[in-house]
């Protein structure tokens, strides 16, 4: 006997579709509207801030900057009922650009943060004694005959900001009188005009112990590329930026190292920030420097500007592939107003720098 299921069938569909529509209920917030008060107060306080700054103080790109982050803050909560989570967001979002914008402020560099710095404005001679507090010294050498078959030294050009320096052929600078526990802070901050002949990987711009203690370099593509020894490891780090320092044109670059921070290294090119390396993405990146290098060859290697280290040095190494003068570790290019600080450089004082070399720049 064929019994009837058809009500069973109906009664299951109704009790699918009570207990659907219960499900959505229950899975639906419910919309709650957030107190603007707070918010708009601090909008108002960015308005007033904004309407005071000139250009003396802030760049106008980042006073366009802030300013178009604030306006479209307000833009939402003028037309928008927002929610409380909303709010929240927001809130944040502007005290990020807030911070960003108020460190942007150009300002000087103390004289007591510049450790060394070679302007080049000399224009002659073969020893040239480094502006800042560790009174370095710095000798003009040539590339090492090794490798080179004509002796080069480095030479005076009227470019740069008044005069630079030319480096071909190995060329380099040494700097022999130093002691590497100034330049083995915590914090330290790399400033440097370039304008390279070509691209070339191991395009060293400084050195104090290549990768054992720290160096700067371009790599082939045209990227800057930092290498740092701290008691954890040794991190390596660029700006991930092709041809962001391009052949044949004038760049500022600026390395920023703060062990202190949890944003340990950051890269500028012209005055604007180009990367941020975090400890969380380079976990070597905190504590200390390491501890300075001890050559096997018994005495302190220099250091060095437009080169890695020394023919000697290079020769206790135990690969190759660095023995010919397309792939010795040295700069090609110019090279002007090079300069080293024991502090972090912000924005602000970075800006200044870009600013007030860049008026004076030749090509």
């Amino acid at each position: 006997m064929k019994r009837n299921i058809f009500p069973k069938i109906c009664i299951a569909l109704l009790l699918f579709a009570f207990l659907f529509a219960c499900s959505n209920d229950d899975d639906k917030e419910a919309f709650v509207a957030g107190d603007t008060t707070a918010l708009s107060a601090e909008l108002t306080a960015c308005q007033e801030m904004l309407d005071t700054v000139t250009t003396a103080d802030y760049t106008q790109a980042s006073i366009n900057t802030f300013k178009a982050k604030v306006d479209t803050i307000q833009s939402v909560i003028d037309e928008e009922t927002v929610s409380a989570q909303e709010i929240i967001n927001l809130t944040v979002h502007l005290s990020n650009a807030k911070t960003i914008f108020l460190n942007s402020k150009i300002e000087g560099i103390s004289e007591s943060a510049l450790l060394a710095g070679w302007s080049f404005d000399e224009g002659e001679g073969t020893s040239l004694t480094a502006d800042g507090t560790l009174g370095l010294v710095a000798t003009l050498k040539s590339g090492p005959s090794e490798i080179f078959s004509s002796s080069t030294l480095p030479e005076f050009v009227d470019k740069g900001v008044d005069k630079a320096m030319y480096f071909t052929n190995g060329a380099h600078l040494e700097v022999s009188d130093y002691k590497a526990s100034g330049l083995l802070g915590k914090q330290l901050s790399i400033a440097v005009w370039l304008k390279p002949d070509g691209y070339k990987s191991n395009n060293y711009i400084a050195s104090l112990n290549y990768w054992n203690n720290w160096k700067l370099q371009l790599q082939e593509t045209g990227k800057p590329y930092f290498t740092i020894a701290t008691a954890s490891g040794i991190t390596d780090a660029d700006n991930e930026t092709d041809l962001s320092v391009p052949s044949g044109s004038w760049k500022h670059l600026v390395v920023v190292l703060d062990l202190t921070s949890s944003e340990p290294l950051r890269f500028y090119i012209n005055g604007v920030e180009s990367k941020v390396w975090t400890s969380t993405a380079k976990p070597y990146l905190t504590g200390s420097q390491a501890s300075e290098y001890s050559s096997s060859l018994g005495s302190q290697l220099p250091f060095m500007i437009g080169c890695a280290t020394t023919y000697a040095e290079a020769s206790t190494w135990s690969w190759s592939g660095w023995e010919t003068a397309s792939t010795w570790y040295c700069y090609s290019g110019i090279m002007d107003e090079i300069k080293f600080y024991n502090i972090a450089l912000s924005q602000g004082q970075i800006t200044y720098l870009y600013s007030l070399e860049s008026e004076n720049l030749v090509q």
